[in-house]
């Protein structure tokens, strides 16, 4: 799962609202790991279906995506 939350620039990483959000739509006892900043120049070229969860985020405070099948760190980056 891909979770992105909007927040204040150069604030830290609000691990409780964005816990909250992803049980919101249905996810309970998902394990938050690592967290970054994503600017919206990195999303040119990106897939459709980023940009949408990006847009949400932007929009709405948050946006994610749900992989089928783990991603490792190497097809992540």
């Amino acid at each position: 799962m891909l979770a992105l939350l909007r927040q204040a620039k150069d604030s830290e990483h609000d691990w409780s609202t964005v816990k909250r959000w992803v049980e919101k739509a249905g996810w309970i006892g998902v394990n938050l790991e690592r967290a970054g900043t994503l600017s919206p120049e990195n999303l040119n070229g990106a897939a459709d279906y980023l940009v949408r969860a990006f847009e949400s985020a932007i929009h709405a405070q948050f946006g994610f995506v749900v992989y089928e099948q783990v991603v490792s760190e190497d097809e992540g980056s």
